[in-house]
C-alpha cells in the first residue's frame, strides 16, 4: 500500500512522486509527479500510450491557425466564435445567448461573448471536440470555473465554504 505523503513533504524528501488518496479528475487513486503540474501517473500513461492523439492534435493546431491567417472568412469565423473553422462537430451557441451556467444573456450587465467550454483533459487525450463539448459560457462564468479547478471537488469546495459562511452569519 502507498504512504500518504503531501506534494511539499515529497519535494522536501526529493521524492519524485507523491500520493495523497484523493482522486484525480479522471478519478485514478494513484500517484502523482510532484514536478510539473503535479498529474497524476495514470493519466500521464494514457496520453504518453497515444501518440497518434498527439500528432493528430499538432496537424490540426497548424491547419487552423493557416486557415486563421490566411482566409477572411476562417478569421471571421474564429473572431465570432473562438473556435476553429474545423471545429464544425460542436453545437452552436444557444440562439438566446445566454449563458448556460449564469443565464445571463450577452450584453446584460456588460458586453461579453459567449465562449466555448471544453474538458482540456479529455482534449489532450484525443477526444474529439463534440467529445469534450461541455457547453457555452460567459468569460466570467468560465474564468471562474478555471480558477476553481475546473473539477467538481473545486466547485464542492467553493460551495462548502460559501454554507460554512452563511452557517456562522446566523
Amino acid at each position: 500500500m502507498t504512504t500518504i505523503i503531501s506534494r511539499a513533504d515529497a519535494e522536501a524528501a526529493g521524492l519524485k512522486h507523491f500520493f495523497t488518496g484523493v482522486p484525480c479528475k479522471r478519478g485514478h487513486v494513484c500517484e502523482r509527479y510532484v514536478s510539473g503540474t503535479a498529474g497524476c501517473i495514470e493519466c500521464s500513461r494514457l496520453l504518453a500510450s497515444m501518440p497518434e492523439a498527439k500528432a493528430r492534435i499538432k496537424a490540426r493546431d497548424r491547419a487552423r491557425s493557416k486557415v486563421r491567417r490566411t482566409t477572411p472568412e476562417g478569421k471571421a469565423w474564429f473572431n465570432k466564435y473562438r473556435r476553429g473553422v474545423a471545429d464544425h462537430e460542436i453545437p452552436a451557441p444557444p440562439a438566446d445567448g445566454r449563458c448556460e451556467l449564469c443565464g445571463e444573456a450577452a450584453g446584460s450587465r456588460r458586453p461579453w461573448r459567449l465562449v466555448w467550454d471544453h474538458d482540456h483533459d479529455l482534449e489532450a487525450l484525443g477526444y474529439s471536440k463534440a467529445e469534450c463539448h461541455r457547453g457555452w459560457l460567459c468569460s466570467k462564468c468560465n474564468r471562474a470555473m478555471g480558477l476553481l479547478g475546473d473539477n467538481v471537488q473545486g466547485l464542492l469546495k467553493a460551495a462548502d465554504y460559501i454554507r460554512r459562511a452563511l452557517l456562522r452569519a446566523k
